[in-house]
């Protein structure tokens, strides 16, 4: 299979324009035609796909030390990307040399990534509800960023969906112990959750130290779901261990606790909480019925109430084709999405027997009623014909993929494979749902300047589809001192299924420095990871020079319409499928002529360029404008069209060369600074200049 590479655009780095007050409005009633020269032939916009927004050495926010090494770089769908480090020269030596960071987008347009935060640093003290704190080592400490559902997403303002929970060591301020779990309100103060010695809800038993792994989730509405060790229970070690939801006008519920009843027994175990971003969660749960075989169940937990809801458990009927009845010995690997769908692994049995059974493998989706798909499962042919899967649930930790789960009821997979006709084991990338498997990658399919060799961990997928992999790439073999060996390059690529993307790849440069090895949060658990849903991506890098960085990349979307007229708000017309957004660059440089019809509402996107090809491009603007972050270029093959009776805002800069065209009636306000070589024109409309001009020989 080939595969279809949507190689990356070719931007050149420019000099970003500067704000001034000259606030000019021109009225094209008294001028018909506008003419204004180039300020400069290095005006044209920046829009690299690939930003280091930190590297080793640089000074953190405040000063104090420089960065060292990096952890854990994450994602959300306002743009918001946050990681820990480690730091050195600090003034305290060990004492405060770790921090967690995260980039921040004030309401007003400018650059995506326009200041680096200090959220936590080791030594210092902060208030946490009414006491204050001093912070120990937070470096491997863990943190989930709030995110959102696309479908309720609107545009960042200022401190929006930059909220976040996070478990802390504290060496002062907690009498009773030395942890604690906080999360961050709407007005970016932070609040407790729980700290280490607090008497549970119900009043029986206290907080064990909060583990690291404590924190489960963080809603858009500012909950918190965590599972914690108690003391001082009435039981014992027989209910020592329950599962909490924090809501945000303060209450903590308690969900379930080893030890209270469950279905056929009392629970003797629950964990592995796994969120959504309503606040809802699933978990595992595990009776002592003394039926082993039949003891062990997925449950979910609405965002309305702490009540639990069987999903489905061992012993359960399963869906299959097979003339004999089958029921699940093992339910494993589950996820919630936020239709309150759980998606999970399963292994099944004969009803019969009881005994395993061939192939007895699979992935499963519960839907919020309850009802069971089998999605894929062991031992069926993959899309092409050329191999059967292998397995997707094991009783022990055997070679198996811990699949991600999203909201269009789809699993993404890296999964061995037997090749058919007796040609040994391979593996694969898929993407899956109840309608389709989506055959993204095999290993040995041509890429780029070699071919895919092996995946190195389970892919990121978000719920737009599309998915992240992390692959080494076969580029040819040289002759060394103890003979031929293969030369690999790590490649970090996205896609959809059709147009591919690479982001990073070993012996690249990206900034200074040229790329050894690419570090990606591929963490399926929760709803954000490295990939957020517009398609950003935020990973970490070693450079040849032992420094680390870590990098934003912005997907760059081609107009890919196969008809001359399109709609910009149509996904189909953009590679990846995805209409463009405020973590996208934008490119309508296209070689044949295209007519595209303008958003329906005003959009923000990173970049725009358009008629920079061969062919003509005209874009029409009437009920929505484009704001821009770092620009907007229009080349010699281009016009914007402002429609009749209609005011257009255009935010960010402009470089003009080719055509802005007013309506009759229209009205064109432009915030950020303007300069070209193009024209504008129309008699019957006026554009307003708010942040002025570089007219050069006009």
């Amino acid at each position: 299979m080939d595969l279809k590479v949507n190689n990356s655009l070719k931007v050149s780095q420019g000099k970003t324009l500067g704000r001034n007050d000259l606030g000019l409005v021109v009225s094209p009633l008294l001028l018909l035609v506008l003419w204004l020269g180039l300020a400069s032939p290095e005006s044209a916009f920046a829009a690299p796909a690939a930003v280091e927004i930190v590297r080793s050495g640089d000074m953190p926010p405040g000063g104090n030390g420089r960065y060292e090494n990096f952890s854990s770089p994450t994602i959300n769908l306002g743009g918001t990307l946050i990681f820990s480090a480690r730091l050195f020269e600090t003034e305290n030596d060990n004492l405060d040399d770790s921090g967690i960071y995260r980039t921040f987008r004030p309401q007003t347009l400018g650059p995506l990534i326009t200041t680096l935060d200090e959220v936590f640093r080791e030594g210092e003290t902060y208030f946490i509800g009414d006491t204050q704190y001093s912070l120990g080592d937070i470096y491997l400490t863990n943190f989930l960023l709030q995110d959102t559902p696309i479908s309720s997403f609107v545009s960042p303002a200022a401190g929006q969906f930059n909220a976040m929970t996070v478990r802390l060591d504290v060496t002062d301020g907690n009498s009773n112990g030395n942890s604690l779990l906080a999360v961050e309100d709407d007005q970016g103060t932070w609040q407790l959750v729980v700290a280490a010695g607090d008497d549970v809800p119900a009043g029986t038993g206290t907080f064990r130290e909060i583990s690291n792994f404590a924190p489960a989730g963080i809603s858009q509405t500012l909950g918190v779901s965590f599972g914690a060790s108690l003391d001082g229970t009435p039981n014992g070690s027989d209910d020592n261990v329950a599962l909490f939801r924090y809501v945000a006008d303060g209450t903590l519920q308690e969900v379930v606790r080893k030890g209270t009843p469950s279905n056929a027994g009392t629970f003797s175990l629950v964990g592995s909480i796994r969120p959504n971003s309503f606040g809802g969660f699933a978990l595992i749960g595990v009776d002592d019925s003394g039926d082993a075989a039949n003891d062990t169940a997925i449950f979910r937990v609405s965002p309305f109430s702490p009540a639990l809801i069987r999903v489905v458990g061992e012993g359960d009927s399963a869906p299959t084709d097979d003339p004999d009845p089958r029921v699940f010995s093992a339910v494993t690997e589950h996820r919630i999405n936020n239709n309150d769908s759980v998606g999970f692994a399963g292994r099944l049995r004969d009803l019969a027997t009881g005994f395993s059974i061939q192939n007895g493998s699979g992935l499963y989706r519960a839907n919020s009623g309850g009802v069971v798909t089998e999605v894929v499962r062991e031992g069926q042919l993959i899309p092409d014909g050329s191999a059967r899967y292998q397995r997707f649930a094991s009783s022990s930790s055997g070679d198996v993929p811990r699949s991600p789960f999203n909201d269009l009821d789809q699993f993404a997979f890296v999964v061995r494979t037997n090749v058919e006709g007796g040609g040994g084991q391979s593996s694969g990338l898929f993407r899956a749902s109840d309608s389709e498997v989506v055959q993204i990658a095999l290993e040995g399919d041509p890429y780029e300047d070699g071919t895919l060799l092996g995946f190195r961990r389970d892919p990121a997928l978000n719920n737009q589809g599309l998915v992240v992999f992390d692959v080494e790439l076969n580029v040819g073999t040289e002759i060394g001192d103890e003979g031929q060996f293969i030369v690999t390059n790590q490649l970090l690529v996205l896609t959809n299924g059709e147009d591919f993307a690479t982001i990073a790849r070993e012996g690249e440069q990206i900034g200074s420095g040229t790329v050894r090895e690419i570090f990606f949060n591929n963490n399926p658990r929760g709803p954000a990871n490295g990939l957020n849903d517009h398609g950003a991506v935020s990973f970490e890098v070693l450079y040849d020079d032992g420094s680390r960085g870590i990098i934003l990349w912005r997907p760059e979307l081609g107009w890919q319409s196969a008809s001359e007229d399109g709609q910009w708000d149509d996904p189909a017309n953009w590679f990846f499928n995805i209409p463009p957004n405020l973590n996208t660059n934008v490119s309508i440089d296209t070689d044949t002529n295209s007519n595209v019809a303008g958003p329906g509402a005003d959009t923000t996107v990173n970049a725009l360029s358009l008629g920079n090809g061969s062919g003509q491009v005209a874009l029409t603007l009437s009920a929505g404008g484009v704001g821009t972050s770092e620009g907007t270029t229009i080349g010699a093959n281009g016009t914007v069209t402002v429609s009749a009776n209609m005011t257009i805002t255009v935010g960010g800069p402009v470089e003009n060369r080719g055509v802005i065209e007013l309506g009759e009636n229209s009205g064109l306000t432009l915030e950020g600074p303007y300069s070209g070589s193009g024209s504008i024109i129309g008699a019957d409309g006026v554009v307003v200049f708010q942040a002025g001009v570089a007219p050069g020989d006009a």
